[in-house]
């Protein structure tokens, strides 16, 4: 009795993951194309546009111990864009380790940056602590992961990861320098500099009671 009782479990078990599969919902998504990065020239006139074309795939589980569950997958292609000419994919953006969803033009160059600061759980980005007065240790914050991706339309020329922080507003993480050729921001070793087109870090003079309260340098 008991064997048949592990039988018909089985089958029971089995034939609601046939149904659960049988009964799944797919819906595809597919917004227009955006502009999410442009380079003008000295008129002011728009010379080149990062084009993002993205399509999302939807499943829905409507039968899980859980209740109806819905996951996707995203299908990403970027392309640059110039007046008079085809539109042309760049390869490889696809799998890079950021959310590209905007881009800036780096002065002077045929480079394009983009970042990204987010904080990810479950990874290994340290806290931000200070002495209390009266002793003690406060903790602040936990820092973002820093990403930052240099491309061109061949593809991706440099990555780069640290860590960043930010106290009172978001604006004051990070920012952007000499015609977006740098980027100026806050770690917890101190406030930082990213020369984009060297793909180099360097440590910027820091009073370490100001980087807990002054704007970024």
């Amino acid at each position: 009795m008991a064997k048949i009782r592990g039988v018909v479990g089985g089958l029971l078990i089995a034939v609601a993951a046939l149904l659960a599969t049988g009964c799944a919902e797919h819906e595809t998504i597919h917004d227009p194309p955006k502009v999410i990065g442009e380079r003008k020239n000295g008129n002011g006139q728009v010379v080149q546009q990062i084009i993002l074309d993205e399509t999302i795939y939807v499943t829905i589980q409507p039968l899980t111990p859980e209740g109806p569950h819905r996951s996707g997958t995203r299908d990403r292609h970027y392309y640059l864009d110039e007046p008079g000419k085809p539109r042309r994919e760049i390869p490889g953006l696809q799998s890079v380790p950021i959310f590209l969803n905007s881009a800036l033009p780096v002065a002077d160059t045929n480079l394009w940056v983009a970042v990204s600061a987010e904080y990810e759980s479950g990874g290994s980005a340290p806290a931000i602590s200070r002495p209390k007065q009266g002793g003690g240790i406060e903790l602040i914050a936990y820092a973002d992961v820093f990403r930052t991706l240099v491309f061109n339309a061949d593809g991706a020329v440099a990555e780069q990861k640290d860590y960043s922080f930010w106290i009172n507003k978001k604006e004051e993480e990070f920012r952007y320098d000499t015609g977006n050729r740098a980027i100026i921001f806050r770690s917890p070793q101190g406030f930082k500099k990213y020369d984009v087109v060297k793909n180099t870090v360097s440590d910027l003079p820091t009073n370490r009671d100001s980087l807990y309260t002054d704007p970024l340098p």
